[in-house]
């Protein structure tokens, strides 16, 4: 038979315990908040590295979908 906590060590009070429990699940909720933000956050190519990219043989996926779709001229609307 398992022994409670209050069995083991009965100077701690339930209040202590829950709020001690508390802490320890805001505590960890922050840190996963924190490591999913860094860990979401997308970087984008440099301005040297698009330059670098080789059209005539593209290196990967990101790659080709840049050389197709990412190097449009923009184009100026005007409106009349």
């Amino acid at each position: 038979m398992q022994k409670t906590v209050l069995q083991v060590c009965p100077q701690y009070d339930l209040y202590y315990l829950f709020s001690l429990y508390n802490i320890c699940i805001l505590y960890n909720r922050i840190n996963k908040m924190n490591t999913t933000k860094n860990n979401t956050r997308r970087k984008k190519w440099s301005l040297k590295y698009k330059r670098s990219i080789n059209c005539k043989k593209p290196k990967g996926f990101s790659q080709r979908q840049h050389c197709k779709y990412g190097k449009r001229p923009k184009t100026i609307k005007k409106w009349t």
